[in-house]
């Protein structure tokens, strides 16, 4: 289940799942042909007070290495809002975390909002 997981939380923002990549993926370089990876998105404090949204990667039967650890893909630099929602088919509705973590949600909305340095 830790391998294979899909994860939704709200607070921290946080998305994370595992997938089959292609062969142009982000730092597809540094993995070899290990193309399984779990993937984790998240919202974290930048320089100069900003938030960026950055994406660290892994092959699905080891840990993470401290370079990725430490120095993840930034993919957006001064987000003010990032939300993940997924449908959940017996309310109707979007639902802003995904407790089960060992299915798939039918939809996926992603919500990414940009701002300028306030500075």
């Amino acid at each position: 289940m830790k391998y294979y997981s899909f994860v939704v939380n709200e607070d921290p923002p946080e998305l994370q799942f595992t997938s089959r990549l292609p062969d142009n993926f982000p730092r597809n370089g540094k993995f070899g042909d290990l193309n399984v990876r779990q993937l984790l998105f998240t919202l974290e404090s930048g320089p100069d007070s900003e938030r960026d949204l950055v994406l660290r990667q892994r092959p699905i039967l080891l840990d993470m290495d401290a370079g990725e650890q430490q120095n993840p893909l930034v993919l957006a630099r001064f987000v003010q809002n990032f939300k993940v929602e997924c449908w959940d088919t017996n309310v109707a509705e979007w639902t802003k975390e995904w407790e089960k973590t060992n299915s798939i949600p039918p939809l996926i909305r992603v919500s990414l909002v940009l701002g300028g340095n306030n500075n």
